[in-house]
């Protein structure tokens, strides 16, 4: 008795300290996380997860900005409700700070780690159970996960937490225990649909039991079928709301048909790669866009489902009239998910270990990971043969767990691979390599060489053949650049942003979105010269992207080359019609070469499609001002100062106008004069072009020398200036010498 005690001191003080290292390691890598500029600024399907989340929490679905809306409260679910319902959960108990979620993240973690040791004592011994807790504590994927917006940690709780509950369920039937079963099974489906191919396999499992325990058939049936109603039940509410949504029969979500097109299709790789004819499709969020263009091309509405449908249909087509083509890609699928390689899909995962000071110095990896558990399965057939329950027992289990391992990497052959998809197996993994190192200590600790050797031997070839990168597939280190840079421009720090995009493109020079976007940051710091440059090689590689064309308009517009960017801007419109931003810098370019009637009709278009855009009124209101509609244009700066009250800009210009209009009926110098000294508070005194509405204003009131200091005030500091505008201050600096305000000519 006393030898059992300290057994089991022993083994709970070993547990503690594998718990106290699996928490210190998450606190270690949730500091480093947050100095990540992708913490406050997710990615790809993360950025999704977090905008439902809280759209959820606050009942606000307006899209991030320059993001097209993807209509989650009217459609069916397009990605898997599960982990967007666990984060908004998150945000609402525990608040909509970007911490909190992944605090409860890692905590899921850690009870991964005691379900771990639950599950291996359960099944092997506690030897075994605390090795697989300790891995668990330290694999460096599932701490990088608990930190992202990304559902592997829910699903290793979920599988593991299954998986539990049947080895105990065979043990000893309970109701309870196949009703959790089903529970788990259901939130898994919800947060990843494929494990309804495990589902499916199941009842051949539960044949294969009933066949060994002819005895408990009777019951051990009526608790599988409760466990299936139960799942059944949690998926139920889905499929339910996305009929009274969209009026479609969706089970889960329709994102089936477009992720098997991506899998099987001309241009397809075995990871995701945008297919060409489906551009653009870089994120859930242009899910809705591409629904509208097959039904434009289709010549009538689709739902969800249909468009589904079709997808499905034509990577069938694929497949069958290039099977040579569908077998290699099924192949490399193979190798992929297997191989030694992280497949990045929302980040590079590689990479982010790579640099990562922390998650780099952990041991293990998947090649490791799959080579143990290997040895730790013939390890375990070939153990001596133990009572006949407990032997029946772990059989079952261990069955169990090979039909779930298999049937999730069966369930994402046809689609394509990342990372992400493998993660919720590895701890079935780690569970034989567990075995297999416990059971190597107990052989190296009763001096047992000769039987420990081979294990070992076979171990290290399996490693080395695993280690082979079969498929050939390396990450881009240039991708885990552009992320950064990505995130550090969404966060609105240019020079970090620039530092990372420059190191993309030193390394991959011909990336059309690095170059995009570091031709939009040199166009924000003011180098327009060197945006042109990145811009032409972009537009070369996406001659149909709106964007880029835009861009490259406005970067040639700064560079004084009016015609071509009014050009850009054409074919901007043309590509991307009614576009506000396009219709305001046309409007613009062809002010300023002086074709005001077109700009005019062109900035009526822009506030047709934007009636609220204050830069919009102000430029129209320019516009009208040079073809002698004075009236209007103070009309539409009025309106543009109501709708943004307090901006420095709006109010110079509307001083101006109030000023020098060129009929007396229209001039107001006091409020002129108030308007401009509130512009040049904002702005700051010594802003020249505002010092000279201030002197106009001044001298529309008769105040002719406060006009001309004022006016001298802005030739002083304006000394760097255009020479055009040093000429027109100069001119009108003399008429307020000479006592005379300025007026607009009449036109």
């Amino acid at each position: 008795m006393q030898i059992v005690r300290r057994f089991a001191r022993s083994e709970a003080a070993w547990l503690g300290i594998i718990l106290l290292a699996a928490l210190v390691l998450r606190v270690l890598y949730l500091a480093e996380a947050r100095r990540d500029p992708s913490f406050a600024m997710p990615a790809s399907d993360a950025a999704f997860h977090d905008y439902w989340a809280r759209a959820l929490v606050t009942g606000d679905w307006t899209p991030p900005p320059e993001t097209p809306d993807p209509r989650v409260p009217s459609t069916p679910f397009f990605r898997p409700p599960g982990y967007p319902y666990f984060l908004a959960a998150a945000y609402r108990i525990l608040g909509g700070r970007y911490m909190a979620p992944r605090i409860l993240q890692m905590g899921l973690g850690i009870l991964n780690v005691l379900l771990a040791f639950r599950l291996g004592r359960k099944m092997f011994d506690s030897a075994a159970g605390l090795v697989f807790a300790a891995l668990m504590a330290v694999y460096w994927s599932f701490i990088y996960f608990e930190a992202e917006f990304l559902e592997p940690v829910l699903l290793v709780t979920l599988g593991l937490l299954m998986v539990l509950l049947l080895a105990s369920w065979l043990q000893s039937p309970r109701v309870w225990m196949a009703a959790a079963a089903g529970l788990c099974l259901g939130l898994y489906a919800l947060t990843r649909p494929n494990v309804l191919v495990f589902a499916a396999a199941l009842p051949l499992w539960m044949l294969w039991i009933t066949h060994r325990r002819r005895g408990e058939k009777r019951i051990r049936w009526l608790h599988f079928g409760l466990l299936a109603a139960v799942a059944l039940a949690t998926i139920l509410p889905a499929t339910i709301r996305n009929y009274r949504r969209g009026h479609d029969r969706v089970l889960i979500c329709s994102n089936g048909g477009i992720n098997l097109y991506i899998g099987n299709n001309p241009a397809a790789n075995g990871i995701f790669v945008e297919p060409p004819e489906l551009r653009p499709f870089r994120s859930v969020f242009d899910w809705p866009a591409l629904v509208k263009r097959l039904e434009g091309e289709a010549g009538r509405p689709l739902r969800h489902s249909q468009v589904s449908s079709m997808l499905t249909r034509a990577a069938a087509r694929f497949a069958w009239r290039y099977p040579r083509r569908a077998l290699e890609l099924a192949g490399r699928k193979t190798l992929l998910f297997w191989g030694p390689v992280e497949v990045g899909n929302n980040k590079e995962d590689h990479w982010e270990r790579h640099f990562s000071p922390l998650l780099r110095r952990l041991p293990g990896n998947f090649t490791a990971a799959l080579a143990l558990a290997l040895v730790g399965f013939w390890l375990w057939r070939r153990r001596p043969a133990a009572p006949a329950g407990s032997r029946a027992g772990a059989a079952e289990s261990v069955a169990l767990i090979l039909l779930l391992v298999l049937s999730l990497f069966a369930s994402y052959l046809p689609f394509f691979v990342a990372g992400r998809f493998r993660a919720p197996i590895v701890p079935f993994l780690l569970l034989f390599a567990a075995y297999a190192l416990s059971e190597w200590w107990k052989l190296f600790r009763e001096q047992r060489m000769r039987e420990a050797v081979p294990g070992l031997a076979a171990a290290v070839i399996l490693y080395l053949v695993l280690g082979v990168n079969w498929a050939g597939h390396r990450p881009q280190e240039a991708d885990y650049h552009y992320f950064r840079g990505l995130a550090f421009e969404r966060l609105g720090q240019t020079q970090p942003a620039m530092s990372e995009l420059v190191l993309a493109i030193r390394q991959r020079p011909g990336h059309a979105p690095t170059l995009k976007l570091l031709g939009g940051l040199l166009l924000n710091i003011q180098r327009p010269e060197e945006a042109v440059e990145c811009l032409d090689a972009a537009a070369r590689l996406l001659p149909d992207d709106a964007k880029v064309r835009h861009l490259r308009g406005v970067a040639l517009a700064r560079t004084g080359r009016l015609p071509e960017a009014r050009a850009e801007f054409e074919e901007a419109l043309r590509l991307h019609p009614g576009n506000a931003d396009v219709l305001f810098n046309l409007g613009m370019t062809l002010a300023r070469m002086g074709e005001f009637a077109r700009a005019d009709e062109i900035l009526a278009l822009g506030l047709a499609a934007a009636p609220d855009r204050t830069d919009l009124l102000v430029t129209r209101a320019m516009v009208a001002w040079k073809q002698g509609r004075a009236r209007e244009a103070l009309d539409l700066v009025g309106k543009a100062d109501r709708l943004k009250p307090g901006d420095p800009e709006i109010l110079n210009q509307r001083a101006w106008m109030l000023a020098v209009a060129p009929e007396p009926s229209d001039r107001r110098p006091e409020e002129a004069i108030r308007l401009a000294a509130e512009a040049c508070r904002l702005i700051g005194r010594d802003h020249p072009p505002f010092l000279d509405t201030q002197a106009a204003a001044l001298a529309a009131a008769g105040r002719f020398e406060e006009a001309a200091q004022t006016a001298r005030r802005a030739l002083e500091l304006g000394a760097g200036s255009p020479e055009e505008f040093q000429r027109e201050v100069q001119e009108r600096l003399a008429l307020y010498q000479a006592g005379r305000a300025y007026v607009e000519p009449a036109r």
